[in-house]
């Protein structure tokens, strides 16, 4: 029973990954290869506008339990030192970290100076 906790939590930490990962390949992906964002909010206050913002209220739960994950592992590791446990710590944060420079070198791409002014105004929260 004590071994379900922490293999449930390595689990979780890699699903949402995966799905975060998926999502963003795919979309930036397809805006590669087709010039053009399949992300369509629809018009304001119909339908389709609610469920993507919706959908992106999800989207910033994720995050926070990325950043959970994050921890947790970090707390996994300070509480069962394993080689097991460090692997688990160094991949998640080395693979959440990377994606996020790679998110930023696309907003970089796509949205050219704005972009660098939003940056210098608003820091990075790690």
């Amino acid at each position: 029973m004590d071994l379900i906790e922490p293999a449930v939590r390595t689990f979780l930490g890699i699903f949402f990954l995966m799905i975060g990962l998926q999502f963003s390949a795919r979309t930036l992906g397809l805006y590669a290869r087709m010039g053009f964002s399949h992300i369509h909010y629809g018009a304001r206050g119909k339908a389709t506008w609610w469920h993507r913002h919706i959908f992106n209220v999800f989207r910033a739960a994720i995050l926070l339990v990325f950043l959970a994950v994050m921890t947790g592992q970090l707390g996994f590791f300070l509480a069962l030192p394993s080689a097991f446990s460090l692997v688990c710590l160094v991949a998640g944060v080395l693979v959440i970290t990377r994606q996020a420079k790679e998110e930023e070198k696309a907003l970089a791409q796509r949205f050219g100076q704005d972009y660098e002014v939003y940056r210098a105004r608003v820091p990075r929260w790690f």
